[in-house]
């Protein structure tokens, strides 16, 4: 099997952390020889937070996440490319990345990193799911910061800055966008997933 990488894309509350984790451990039982590296970008931000406390930056984006705002993309690219650093293993190394890139900055960036790693085929899960869905499923998650507002908020911006990023990794022949319908039960997301990866 040759080294995978596999990007989420999907409004918040689609199930990408899920699904990128049942991934990872359907990729580490399919090729037992290879690592898997998992980026989260939300689960990065909330540990580079917890990380720094009082933290001059930490207390901006904190105060940016309150009020549902996306992250200006210094951040989450510094984020995964210290993942990159730290955790990328070689050739025998798969990727899965879930929560970038957000914007077509960050995709073009992270498209610059995959050249220099020499990473040729990725293939991006599009978990599909209503707006309505979305905020109803955050809703019951309780985080403080999933207010009606600011999911809502949240999810406006994704419509403006994220979708757009489905175009550009139409415009590259790196890329095979994969869409999943994400109104299905975690089982079956998971099992269309392996299906289009053609994973056993």
């Amino acid at each position: 099997m040759n080294a995978r990488t596999i990007i989420f894309i999907g409004s918040q509350g689609s199930g990408k952390g899920t699904q990128a984790d049942l991934l990872k451990a359907a990729l580490e039982k399919s090729s037992p020889n290879f690592a898997v590296m998992k980026h989260d970008t939300g689960a990065s931000f909330r540990a580079f937070c917890k990380e720094h406390p009082g933290n001059y930056t930490v207390k901006m984006v904190e105060e940016s996440l309150n009020k549902g705002n996306l992250q200006p993309s210094f951040l989450p690219i510094y984020l995964w490319t210290k993942d990159f650093i730290d955790h990328l293993r070689g050739e025998k190394t798969h990727v899965v990345i879930d929560g970038s890139p957000r914007t077509t900055l960050q995709a073009d960036t992270l498209d610059e990193a995959l050249t220099f790693y020499g990473r040729e085929n990725v293939s991006v899960i599009y978990l599909v799911l209503s707006p309505d869905l979305s905020v109803k499923r955050l809703l019951l998650r309780g985080r403080a910061d999933d207010t009606e507002v600011s999911i809502r908020r949240r999810l406006a911006l994704y419509e403006k800055q994220t979708k757009p990023i489905l175009d550009y990794f139409k415009s590259h022949p790196r890329y095979d966008i994969l869409e999943i319908n994400g109104d299905q039960t975690v089982e079956a997301i998971h099992a269309e997933i392996k299906q289009k990866l053609a994973l056993p």
